[in-house]
């Protein structure tokens, strides 16, 4: 069991399709509506878009019981063939920041929070390593993604899950993928650096 198990992917991706490509004096709106794609694709790999096909076909044959999917895209409409195959999980997970067609068929739905309620790094079209921070604070008593992720894996019993901060994530993530090598949040600046590059060194 526990081979078949290591055969299958442990992340995807859904892209929405391209769009209109706008252009005006100052700045362009891409074609391209995912934010941060290259940021995903940095981490998880290549295939991480072609690996949801995978995790489809795995939900159908029964061999994947549960899923966590995290959405933050409110425009986007999932498609027929991913609906079904979630319908048949026994357990599904949506964070999620408005309902849709993913919350109405989990089983629990957490509440996920907009871009201006996040901090972080994304990856822009010109594969520049960019910091984002949060204009406001999560509505209510609500969390950042970060924080639920972390909330969930305490209450899953990982021993060592500590909430840290958007500024410590990263610079661990740094550590572990060379293209990200000795960035931090304060190297990166106000306009960001190339991913690959290496970044000019900040005063304390």
């Amino acid at each position: 069991h526990s081979s078949r198990m290591s055969k299958l992917p442990r992340s995807g991706a859904i892209a929405q399709a391209d769009g209109k490509e706008e252009v005006f004096p100052k700045f362009k709106i891409d074609a391209d509506k995912n934010p941060n794609r290259a940021g995903v694709k940095l981490i998880f790999g290549e295939d991480v878009e072609k690996n949801t096909a995978k995790i489809i076909a795995g939900i159908n044959a029964g061999k994947i019981k549960a899923l966590y999917l995290v959405s933050s895209m409110p425009n986007f409409t999932p498609p027929e063939e991913l609906i079904n195959a979630l319908k048949k999980l026994e357990y599904l997970v949506v964070q999620d920041m408005l309902p849709g067609a993913l919350t109405e068929i989990a089983h629990v739905v957490l509440p996920g929070s907009s871009f201006a309620e996040k901090d972080g790094v994304m990856i822009n079209g010109k594969n520049r390593a960019q910091v984002l921070r949060r204009a406001i604070d999560p509505l209510g008593h609500g969390h950042d993604d970060l924080g639920i992720l972390q909330r969930v894996l305490r209450a899953a019993g990982v021993s060592d899950a500590k909430l840290v901060s958007a500024r410590e994530v990263f610079r661990r993530t740094s550590e572990a993928y060379p293209d990200l090598a000795g960035m931090t949040h304060q190297t990166l600046g106000e306009k960001g650096t190339p991913v690959g590059a290496k970044p000019a060194a900040a005063c304390e």
